[in-house]
């Protein structure tokens, strides 16, 4: 019973920001199970909210050694490569993901920001695009599908798009033209 709650605390523990907490669960899962990919990709997510980005990376690359089909892993690292501006490496390692899970809203959300900050707009929309179409309700999504819309100078897509942030909670001084 001990190791299910341990396991289940380490799978757990990411989603929320008590990322102490989380990592010394991670830690207690691999402890018992070193080949338990999870454990090792939501001990990325710790880190990666830790600031620890190196680390952070080293615990995704682990979980895809153990399970290189585990697409939150892929796309994982590929969040913590666009916070080091490696944006070459996070577009390879969130083509993985969606290839591994093309249904995760999450995955093509970063997909598309890898995109953006490559400055791939019009690839960076048809990911939002594909995120919006399994959750059209993440206010973030239609805000950065309106940024990558401004970017290609299509204004009044944009506007629709940022208003629809808006209506969804989130605040966006383009919302307001």
């Amino acid at each position: 019973m001990i190791i299910y709650k341990t396991l289940s605390l380490g799978l757990y523990q990411p989603r929320c920001t008590r990322y102490d907490e989380a990592l010394k669960a991670c830690d207690k899962a691999i402890e018992i199970d070193p080949q338990l990919a999870d454990a090792w990709s939501n001990k990325g997510f710790a880190l990666y909210g830790q600031h620890k980005y190196n680390e952070a990376i080293d615990a995704y690359d682990n979980a895809i050694e153990i399970d290189p089909q585990l697409a939150k892993a892929w796309g994982g690292k590929s969040v913590v490569l666009m916070e080091l501006e490696e944006y070459d490496e996070a577009l390879q390692a969130g083509e993985k993901a969606v290839e591994l899970d093309p249904k995760d809203e999450t995955i093509w959300y970063n997909y598309g920001a890898a995109l953006y900050y490559s400055e791939r707009y019009d690839e960076a929309i048809k990911a939002f695009d594909e995120s919006i179409k399994i959750d059209p309700e993440q206010a973030k999504t239609w805000q950065f599908k309106g940024l990558a819309l401004k970017k290609c100078d299509r204004d009044a897509d944009a506007k629709v798009a940022f208003k629809k942030a808006s209506k969804l909670g989130y605040f966006s001084i383009y919302s307001m033209f």
